[in-house]
């Protein structure tokens, strides 16, 4: 979904409905460290976590075999933060985010 389609909140909420409030937080934390190519530091602010908090988390998750994205190395970490928001509060606007792990079918 790219950023001018609207998003329609009922559409959202029924999509959500059956899945635990655990899995949903999991798939949300997996989901937005992937669109940052794995930086612990920027999922964990929009995510409005502290980078403990998420770190814990992905340590529960590896503890249960979870694949948690990596954090992404040399170019690719570089091109990463041109991609990303700022925590400053200075929005950019997103770019393609170069495809790092499988995308899932």
């Amino acid at each position: 979904m790219d950023n001018d389609t609207p998003i329609d909140n009922d559409t959202v909420i029924a999509r959500l409905v059956g899945f635990t409030v655990a899995e949903v937080e999991r798939d949300l934390i997996i989901q937005t460290l992937s669109r940052h190519c794995g930086s612990r530091t920027r999922a964990a602010c929009v995510l409005g976590l502290s980078v403990r908090t998420l770190r814990n988390k992905i340590r529960e998750y590896a503890a249960l075999g979870i694949d948690v994205p990596a954090p992404a190395r040399g170019e690719t970490r570089f091109l990463a933060g041109e991609i990303v928001s700022s925590c400053a509060g200075r929005a950019v606007a997103p770019r393609a985010v170069p495809t790092l792990w499988p995308q899932e079918t």
